[in-house]
């Protein structure tokens, strides 16, 4: 259970846009590539949630947007990386580590927030 009922983010999504042929973010002829995303609760860190994709994009202009309903000290904390070469194969347990450290900069970032809040 999240500590303050309305840290909790609802309708939490994420998804990764292509900025369409007009170069105008957020407009008519953008297509999304991953998502959206529907957002879940981290599986081991409590009070957090996450959301995650890939894709293999080609050169080009992306935006990243987060939609959802929140209030309190609900906030976003997080890495949005990119790659210009080839990304080799997964690699064993490397899905969990990850998780496991974005969970905890998620909570991290709670923390702070509550304590700028008081």
């Amino acid at each position: 259970m999240f500590p303050n009922p309305t840290d909790f983010i609802t309708n939490f999504t994420g998804a990764v846009w292509t900025v369409g042929a007009n170069g105008i973010v957020n407009d008519a002829d953008d297509v999304a590539v991953i998502g959206p995303v529907a957002a879940l609760a981290c599986p081991i860190i409590p009070n957090c949630q996450f959301a995650a994709g890939s894709a293999l994009l080609a050169a080009g202009n992306y935006y990243l947007e987060f939609t959802g309903i929140g209030g309190g000290t609900s906030g976003y904390g997080g890495n949005l990386s990119a790659s210009a070469r080839p990304v080799p194969g997964p690699a064993v347990g490397a899905g969990l580590p990850g998780l496991i450290a974005a969970c905890g900069g998620l909570k991290s970032l709670a923390r702070r927030r509550r304590k700028q809040a008081v």
